[in-house]
């Protein structure tokens, strides 16, 4: 990994958070004139999406993205014939779908929104598979305009439609239908000299074959959002719009994730041979973690203030859940690094066991915490994730490729320590206090993370080695 590591992460984590920082920003526009009752049910909508989109994909796009670097003899063939498999699983999935619904009264959720649900499901998948496709292959420009454009494009068609007096429920989606479709079509025409179309039986097979345990494991773990959302709303639509707004700061931390991983694992793939790799890794592991807990301090500073200019006074209850809900992001982001070598070791069986941890210490959880209430379906969560780490530590151990240093497993203790704690005085103390505390913890963790802080600097400005004397 060289500087251009760095220019190339420059390029994908601006594309990564301009592109969710614009669908953030519509989002809370949104929100700003809806009732909070109608933004619950358009936020359940879209999980049922997601998890559509999911259920199509078969998690080919992690296949694929991992066979290109393979052989540039049949990375066109990877490409083509993962395209060819979620059209024909998303013709399949849509009949089956529109049978079940369209005999369903009009108050079950997908059966208002069927269009617009089966649209969704298939831009999503198909735009996740061609961002995936973009980044292996390196191309950053392309990747760039693919994710800004359609956010852009979508911000667009709805402030024209706030101006008009034209906003309604209806038309927020079939602005994010076209402004998805545009994105697809855009993609399409980049990666439009990978295509072979041709269909290989046996290369679909060697796709399926390898993206079963991490679909497996994907099923499992985003099964848990969808059922945590509708066992809230059963609670109260009310408390659901809490949750939900609490679950779009959320987006801020999931995006760092995300961005930052998109960008190791393509290298990783690459590089994981070098000397330095596990140094390097070690270093941009510990300063996403850095980042995380800044992004959490400043939320809890100044988003009190950022509710009672704009919203509804009932949001005022999400600063609470937002303290607890980055438990699982943070512990999550520990987990895609401390698992990378899973992929690297074309291991994804150990994926599968690690989610499988997860979904039975949920279901644990949820046994355990059993109250009736908004704190029983995220604390299973936060100690799924506990031990989903664990377990992932555990066959990194075995697999003699654990990197983690004393320091880095403080800093997740007193991270979890201090969100835990917060959480629970939060309704007890004065929020000035709250304030105090979180800035107590961001200077312990700083001080705790300065050998990483220099070295960053060190390297950025003088490009020095990324070595240490610990």
């Amino acid at each position: 990994m060289t500087n251009d590591f760095f220019k190339t992460s420059v390029a994908y984590t601006i594309a990564n958070f301009g592109a969710k920082g614009i669908n953030l920003l519509l989002t809370f526009l949104v929100i700003r004139f809806l009732e909070p009752n109608l933004f619950a049910e358009i936020d359940l909508l879209l999980s049922y999406v997601l998890y559509g989109a999911l259920i199509i994909s078969f998690s080919i796009d992690t296949a694929v993205s991992r066979f290109v670097h393979d052989s540039n003899i049949l990375k066109a063939k990877y490409i083509s014939n993962g395209v060819i498999f979620i059209h024909a699983i998303f013709l399949v999935f849509a009949a089956i779908v529109f049978f079940i619904f369209t005999s369903f009264q009009e108050n079950i959720i997908i059966s208002k929104y069927l269009f617009s649900f089966l649209t969704l499901v298939y831009t999503y998948t198909m735009s996740n598979y061609i961002s995936a496709l973009l980044r292996n292959l390196f191309k950053v420009k392309e990747f760039v305009y693919f994710l800004l454009l359609p956010s852009i494009l979508n911000l667009s068609i709805t402030v024209i439609l706030f101006s008009l007096n034209k906003f309604n429920l209806d038309f927020y989606l079939y602005s994010i239908i076209s402004s998805s479709l545009t994105g697809i079509i855009l993609g399409f025409w980049y990666i439009k000299n990978e295509f072979t179309y041709s269909f290989n039986l046996k290369i679909i097979t060697s796709l399926l074959i390898y993206s079963l345990p991490i679909f497996i494991s994907a099923v499992l773990l985003q099964f848990i959002p969808v059922f945590q959302k509708d066992y809230i709303g059963a609670i109260s639509i009310s408390i659901l719009a809490i949750y939900a707004f609490s679950t779009k700061f959320m987006i801020i931390f999931q995006t760092l994730n995300q961005s930052i991983y998109s960008i190791i694992t393509p290298y990783s793939f690459k590089n994981h041979n070098n000397k330095e790799f596990k140094i390097k890794l070690d270093l941009i592991f510990n300063i996403s973690l850095l980042a995380l807990s800044t992004l959490l301090f400043f939320l809890i500073i100044s988003l009190g203030f950022f509710i009672d200019l704009f919203y509804n006074d009932i949001y005022q209850k999400s600063i609470r859940y937002i303290l607890i809900l980055s438990i699982p992001i943070f512990l999550d982001a520990c987990y895609l690094f401390t698992s990378i070598y899973f992929s690297l070791n074309k291991n994804p069986k150990y994926y599968l066991y690690n989610d499988i941890v997860y979904f039975v210490c949920f279901l644990l959880g949820i046994y355990f915490f059993a109250n009736n209430s908004i704190s029983s379906i995220i604390f299973p969560a936060v100690f799924a994730s506990i031990f989903k780490l664990f377990s992932s530590i555990f066959f990194q151990i075995k697999q003699k490729t654990f990197f983690l240093k004393k320091t880095t497993i403080v800093s997740i203790v007193l991270f979890v320590f201090y969100t835990i704690t917060s959480f629970y005085f939060y309704n007890k103390v004065n929020h000035v206090m709250i304030k105090i505390y979180a800035a107590l913890f961001y200077f312990v963790y700083l001080l705790i993370n300065t050998d990483y802080i220099l070295r960053l600097k060190n390297y950025l400005i003088y490009n020095s080695s990324f070595e240490t004397n610990e």
